[in-house]
């Protein structure tokens, strides 16, 4: 009965940890409604969890390439900061069109899982029909070229492989 129980609480425990460290796709997430249909997610700077939903929306498939550029708030003081502009395939932008109208309806926020963290999180107030065949997302200046390198060549990868197909 004793070693039912241990091998249990080790089954157990195995579970929960292969279930945490499972690797998400590198993309964007609606962030989601209820935890039950989530996965759990921390943020890069802090100790902030969301609950994002377990499929993304666009991810390396859905890119055709990306960019940072720098932009500057010169009412504050002259603040520069980084913008990631990531260019979509003509896919992604049908994808895309869907996403802002959903998320203009409901208000909702997505975020972009990288390396299993969120880096950036989204909302969008405007009511904007300015669909665009790129995202434009601000990210922290520390991560940003890390980030653009590797989503650079996973894009490239991935290009590379179905060229071969």
């Amino acid at each position: 009965m004793f070693c039912f129980i241990i091998f249990m609480i080790s089954f157990s425990i195995t579970s929960f940890v292969e279930r945490e460290d499972e690797i998400l796709e590198n993309g964007l997430y609606y962030l989601a409604e209820n935890e039950k249909d989530s996965k759990l997610v921390y943020d890069i700077d802090s100790e902030e969890v969301f609950g994002i939903e377990k499929t993304p929306i666009l991810t390396k498939y859905d890119f055709d390439d990306v960019y940072i550029s720098t932009a500057t708030i010169q009412s504050t003081g002259k603040i520069d900061f980084k913008i990631i502009e990531i260019k979509l395939t003509n896919k992604g932008r049908k994808k895309w069109i869907n996403v802002k109208s959903r998320i203009q309806k409901s208000n909702e926020s997505i975020v972009f899982v990288f390396e299993n963290k969120v880096i950036i999180e989204k909302s969008f107030h405007e009511n904007s029909n300015n669909y665009n065949e790129r995202i434009s997302l601000p990210i922290s200046n520390k991560y940003a070229e890390n980030f653009l390198h590797k989503i650079k060549q996973e894009i490239e990868n991935y290009k590379l492989v179905k060229k071969k197909k």
